[in-house]
């Protein structure tokens, strides 16, 4: 292989036909140090002769900025069959993919852009030329006043990284994306919500979030979620406690299977949440700890009755008993859907993992088929 260059593929089998389709749809090339070897791009390219193909361009160092433009140009060569770009470096290096001719790639349907240090992005033109674009990922520097002016009404995912996005401007972006099914949103809290209105986003099912103040609570408040079955609340970075609005949102969705929640959360709190949501099958609360009541509600199906897999914290060596007493109650039930089969406990207890993880009862519980799991 050319040197500086790597490709990666991914494995096929079945129809040769549909094969080769996904085989061009994980075509890989990596920017690495100063020897990057655009006819190796090119000649994989040429080689896909009529399949669509995808490629993702990562340049792993300030140096590649000199060969930029030319990877993505030959990235572009043949613009009727690409459908997926990944671009992941320094401004510097993905500039020129922002000057680009608008409506270049017509076909393109999925896009990522990260950029990482350097200058911000003030034309975001190029994007809105993607007529079929449906999955948009962008980590930039730029005026919200160009976000708002995407292509947003066609899409069904939309993934906003950023560091600093204030609430109201994110709900003015949610607001066009009529048909967006998973958003994942950066962002801070810190703007008033006067005369907040709602957001309504109808077939939106997934949504994560890294919010960095409390008032990002707000920003949960105001959307209506009719489908809503999957939450990532992630990077508290300040541990901050549970927000009610959260609470009161999820019960008037009453759809949530998926919970992961990077956050403090009380005990009053964390059994209010497990009340008014009885279709979880999923939870990872890192930063909580069961309660003896709360094990009791569990255990006797009165919270979580459809739990499958669960992240929780242990504080004692009591507690984590405590926990093993619960799956084997769960387990004597007769239904089958009230069986946990997967466990992690991320170990507070200052107790050895060995202790726990290594102690004879835990062991026979995984003889017996339990996934049971202690990290630190």
């Amino acid at each position: 292989m050319h040197r500086g260059t790597s490709f990666a593929f991914a494995p096929c089998g079945g129809n040769l036909g549909l094969d080769m389709l996904e085989l061009w749809a994980r075509l890989d090339h990596r920017i690495t140090g100063q020897y990057p070897n655009i006819r190796a791009v090119q000649e994989v390219i040429g080689a896909s002769k009529n399949w669509p193909f995808s490629i993702r361009a990562y340049f792993d160092s300030f140096e590649s900025q000199f060969f930029a433009r030319q990877v993505i140009d030959v990235m572009f060569s043949d613009p009727h069959r690409l459908r997926e770009i990944a671009l992941r470096g320094h401004s510097s290096c993905i500039d020129p993919f922002f000057k680009l001719h608008q409506g270049l790639a017509k076909s393109l349907e999925i896009v990522k852009v990260i950029v990482s240090g350097g200058g911000g992005v003030t034309d975001l033109s190029v994007l809105k030329g993607f007529t079929k674009l449906r999955e948009l990922t962008i980590a930039v520097i730029t005026p919200y006043s160009l976000l708002i002016q995407l292509p947003l009404a066609q899409l069904t995912a939309l993934h906003l990284p950023l560091p600093y996005i204030y609430p109201k401007v994110a709900l003015s972006i949610l607001r066009q994306c009529h048909s967006i099914t998973n958003c994942s949103l950066g962002g801070s809290g810190a703007d008033a919500f006067p005369g907040i209105t709602t957001c309504l986003l109808p077939e939106l099912t997934h949504l994560t979030l890294w919010p960095s103040h409390l008032e990002y609570a707000q920003f949960i408040k105001a959307l209506v979620l009719p489908c809503w079955t999957h939450l990532y609340l992630k990077g508290f970075y300040f541990n901050p406690p549970w927000p009610t609005a959260c609470t009161q949102r999820i019960t008037q969705s009453g759809t949530l299977q998926l919970l992961e929640l990077d956050a403090s959360i009380s005990t009053p709190h964390l059994e209010e949440l497990f009340r008014v949501s009885p279709l979880l099958t999923e939870l990872s609360v890192p930063r909580a700890a069961f309660s003896v009541s709360c094990l009791e509600g569990v255990a006797s199906l009165t919270l979580l009755p459809r739990i499958r897999k669960l992240l929780c914290m242990v504080d004692s060596l009591d507690n984590f008993y405590a926990h093993l007493d619960m799956f084997e109650r769960r387990e004597s039930d007769s239904s089958h859907a009230a069986h946990i089969a997967e466990v992690t406990f991320v170990n507070n207890s200052g107790v050895q993992e060995s202790e726990l993880s290594g102690s004879a009862r835990c062991k026979e519980m995984v003889r017996l088929g339990w996934k049971i799991y202690v990290i630190t």
